[in-house]
């Protein structure tokens, strides 16, 4: 998911569909709708501290603003589907400021995969789609009130990285920022973020790195610099110690996979 969703999901009409082989992506938000069905195996999705397990048949809706991430533990076949808010206006009103107790519900991924995916599906059965999907998940689970204080600083902290990747930033120029004690946030981060400040930064860049890799035919070099990375010696070293293996070697990977 080049770049995430963070600018790409205030478009009107916004849609986004990705298909994966053993999805696994760190923590992150946008503003959009997202909703992911899983074909076949087991795919675990994080979202906040809540830990759901999806197979094959179920689906999850995340809202606007969740912290969310994916884990495939052995192997897992998914399709997701990011939209904006518009599509579902009158859903998105309702569900403001609160959570699913339980987001997670049946349904049959592949008729909705083709259908959110036909370019010949205009935007009105789009539109019923998604309702009929945020139906099914409004009916499986009870909605909660949300804690709008933590809501709003986790969305603060997660949108500040993802909008300042590419300059070096420390955590305590975030503390500054948000008037924050230094130690109260490096606390906050580790706990709900799942590690700590400077790793979760570098983490986010090598996700975008990968995903460079994998869609695009920019060279290692460029994509060093585009994703933050100082020198293409940090980028290599980086790298390698979150993924096992070198940039060349996880392109020519994921070409000879694809």
């Amino acid at each position: 998911m080049i770049d995430f969703e963070n600018h790409r999901s205030d478009k009107i009409e916004y849609i986004y569909n990705q298909n994966d082989i053993n999805l696994n992506f760190q923590k992150h938000t946008h503003r959009s709708f997202e909703v992911t069905f899983v074909s076949d195996g087991a795919l675990e999705c994080e979202i906040e501290e809540n830990v759901f397990e999806l197979n094959a048949g179920q689906a999850i809706l995340i809202l606007p603003g969740q912290i969310h991430s994916y884990k495939t533990r052995q192997y897992s076949k998914s399709y997701l589907c990011v939209f904006s808010n518009d599509w579902v206006h009158s859903f998105y009103d309702e569900v403001k400021g609160f959570h699913f107790e339980n987001p997670t519900f049946s349904c049959d991924g592949e008729y909705y995969g083709k259908v959110l995916q036909d370019k010949k599906s205009d935007k009105f059965l789009i539109r019923s789609v998604l309702y009929r999907l945020c139906s099914k998940a409004y009916r499986s689970s009870n909605l909660q009130k949300s804690n709008e204080l933590h809501f709003a600083l986790t969305n603060s902290l997660a949108f500040y990285i993802q909008n300042n990747y590419r300059k070096k930033i420390t955590l305590k120029e975030l503390a500054a920022n948000f008037g924050y004690n230094y130690s109260y946030l490096s606390a906050y981060f580790s706990k709900y973020f799942g590690m700590n400040f400077s790793a979760y930064v570098n983490s986010y860049r090598i996700q975008l790195a990968k995903a460079y890799l994998t869609s695009t035919d920019k060279n290692i070099t460029e994509i060093s610099n585009i994703c933050g990375f100082e020198t293409i010696r940090n980028f290599n070293r980086a790298f390698k110690r979150e993924c096992g293996l070198s940039p060349k070697e996880y392109r020519l990977n994921n070409k000879t996979k694809n």
